[in-house]
């Protein structure tokens, strides 16, 4: 038997006799009782029956389960698979990772790139330190105690540590790498930098120094115009080599790099470039982004 909730409906005697059948399917999930014979009558989810439906109604408060699937939201299945993708996705971006991870291992790849020395300069290592001696002068680079310094030819030097697994072994080897190589670089060629002073009326000269060359000084100063109300006087160290080709442009020369980019950063400081004019010190070849002018 049905449930209490299902009425059964007789047709009438007419409609029975032409095999004409006006009912109601039963939607609702608490409607489908009875026995096997009763249950083959069920709707398939599209609406549609097995076979010749029974003849009952359903009341008004039951809910029509699946007549209207959209108002239910997705099939299961459906469901299933929105849900595994985004797991899936995530599994194969955890594989890749790993894999990548164990393959590549830590290197520094500026510190393993290889330093050409050539025949003019000698290398003079130590436990702690090497010695770079050329023809503008010697320096000394200071080494950490995992470093270890090899030629695998005589005009390479190569330079290695003991865990490169270490971040800070690791950054040091690199950047030890880079003051070998510009020691060696400054101690053939040397190191050049151009100043530009850009703006109306600014304009510099290289004159003498009344205070001679004491307290490291080299005996010249730079007397500079930048818009202030009085010039601006920077002395020149002995270790620095000052030309003024032109009066808006400065020419420095150092094997040092360091103590080059020290000085110079020292001159631009006076009148750093700004951004709506344009006007200032340049270093090299610095530019700035001009800004709008701001309106009112």
């Amino acid at each position: 038997m049905w449930s209490h909730r299902c009425q059964h409906v007789s047709p009438p005697q007419s409609a029975q006799s032409k095999g004409a059948w006006k009912t109601k399917a039963p939607t609702s999930p608490w409607c489908h009782g009875g026995n096997e014979d009763q249950l083959r009558h069920l709707p398939n989810p599209d609406g549609r029956f097995l076979s010749t439906p029974p003849q009952f109604s359903e009341p008004s408060f039951a809910a029509t389960h699946w007549q209207s699937p959209a108002r239910h939201g997705r099939r299961p299945h459906i469901l299933l698979t929105m849900l595994s993708r985004p797991l899936q996705r995530l599994a194969s971006a955890s594989r890749a990772f790993s894999t990548s991870t164990v393959a590549r291992g830590h290197t520094s790849h500026i510190g393993k790139a290889p330093i050409k020395v050539p025949p003019t300069i000698t290398l003079t290592p130590t436990p702690i330190s090497l010695g770079v001696k050329g023809p503008l002068g010697s320096t000394t680079v200071p080494l950490e105690p995992y470093m270890t310094l090899s030629n695998p030819s005589p005009d390479v030097l190569a330079l290695s540590v003991e865990n490169a697994e270490e971040k800070k072994q690791r950054s040091m080897w690199g950047l030890t790498r880079t003051l070998i190589n510009n020691a060696i670089v400054g101690m053939t060629e040397g190191f050049t930098v151009p100043l530009y002073l850009v703006g109306v009326g600014y304009r510099a000269a290289l004159e003498e120094d009344p205070r001679g060359k004491e307290e490291g000084r080299s005996g010249l100063r730079l007397n500079m115009k930048l818009g202030f109300s009085h010039s601006v006087l920077v002395p020149v160290p002995n270790h620095i080599k000052a030309e003024v080709p032109i009066p808006t442009k400065i020419v420095l020369s150092c094997n040092d790099k360091h103590l080059l980019g020290l000085f110079a950063a020292k001159v631009r400081k006076w009148r750093p470039p700004e951004p709506y004019k344009g006007k200032g010190v340049f270093v090299g070849n610095e530019t700035i982004r001009i800004k709008a002018v701001k309106k009112k």
